[in-house]
């Protein structure tokens, strides 16, 4: 049994007052469709950048989602030239898993920077768990600031989810981008998220990671959907920072002969008191910036962490050999 279902835009729309005859786009080209193969039964699906191609496997429900009409565009206020505005959202269910489609891009402007980039965006939620956060349907190039980490889980052309028998989601990315050289490389990544309500991995973590592996400072803020995901991503890079500030403490201490552990022990119980001191500070100084402004909390947990980084970088160069 093969089902195929078009979904056409029938959306409401959302006026700003800086917009003026705000329409969503008509006649979208070939290139903003979003196909998504479910199979309810077995609990897995499939998300496609492009329209379907060929037959889909037995017992499939195929929808293609027009996530170029999601887009509200009109002209700006006083102007005759066409700016895109707020995207409406497309939800589809498949199974346990809920998955909700945007449209997304870099600049309102179509003839600014970047302008020419539109992409679907795509979150999953499996019950009241994140599958996937806010995952671009695009290309990305390492050499353009935007499209910052490249590659990663934030970017796919295509994505195979499955729901395991322990209760957990397996997850394959597959990505195609442009490296540092505008040389075209493939990316395949694979994890694999806890079921809900267990203390197994996470989307979330996996985010975090790779924000902290790729040394992008506002990874974090571009990702998160609000002050407490935001939150959540900063601390998981203070643990991850601290982890491995750990380790090569304990790497530098066993390479050291008795003589030279005492003055490093001292240097390192003088570095604890400085941070602490100087973030410390600086989350004070943030108090003020704003009354209420809220952020002096996730200023702490990134000045701990930015020490935590900088001071393994010079335990492995001071006192390693």
């Amino acid at each position: 049994m093969r089902l195929v279902v078009v979904l056409v835009s029938a959306l409401g729309v959302v006026v700003s007052s800086s917009w003026s005859s705000l329409v969503v786009a008509a006649t979208p080209d070939a290139d903003s469709s979003l196909t998504i193969t479910c199979n309810a039964h077995d609990g897995t699906f499939q998300l496609e950048r492009g329209a379907a191609s060929g037959g889909s496997p037995p017992d499939t429900v195929t929808t293609i989602v027009d996530w170029g009409a999601l887009i509200a565009r009109g002209p700006v206020r006083g102007s005759d030239v066409w700016h895109r505005g707020v995207s409406a959202n497309r939800a589809v269910s498949c199974g346990p898993f809920s998955i909700t489609i945007t449209g997304d891009y870099f600049s309102p402007n179509p003839l600014g920077e970047m302008g020419s980039y539109e992409f679907p965006t795509v979150t999953v939620r499996r019950g009241t768990a994140d599958v996937l956060n806010k995952v671009s349907f695009e290309d990305c190039e390492m050499d353009a600031a935007l499209f910052t980490p490249c590659p990663g889980i934030r970017w796919a052309r295509h994505i195979d989810v499955r729901q395991a028998k322990d209760g957990s989601t397996d997850v394959q990315f597959r990505a195609r981008y442009g490296d540092e050289h505008g040389i075209e490389r493939d990316y395949v990544k694979t994890l694999s998220v806890g079921a809900e309500g267990d203390e197994g991995p996470t989307f979330a973590d996996d985010v975090a990671r790779e924000a902290y592996s790729s040394d992008y400072t506002q990874y974090c803020s571009t990702v998160a959907r609000n002050e407490r995901e935001l939150e959540s991503c900063l601390s998981m890079q203070l643990v991850f920072a601290e982890e491995d500030l750990n380790a090569t403490y304990k790497k530098v201490m066993g390479s050291l002969g008795k003589a030279q552990q005492a003055p490093l022990r001292e240097e390192e119980r003088k570095w604890i008191r400085d941070r602490e001191a100087n973030c410390r500070q600086r989350a004070k100084d943030m108090e003020t910036c704003v009354d209420g402004c809220g952020v002096s909390g996730l200023m702490h947990v990134t000045c701990m962490t930015s020490w935590a980084k900088a001071r393994a970088r010079t335990l492995q160069t001071k006192w390693l050999p």
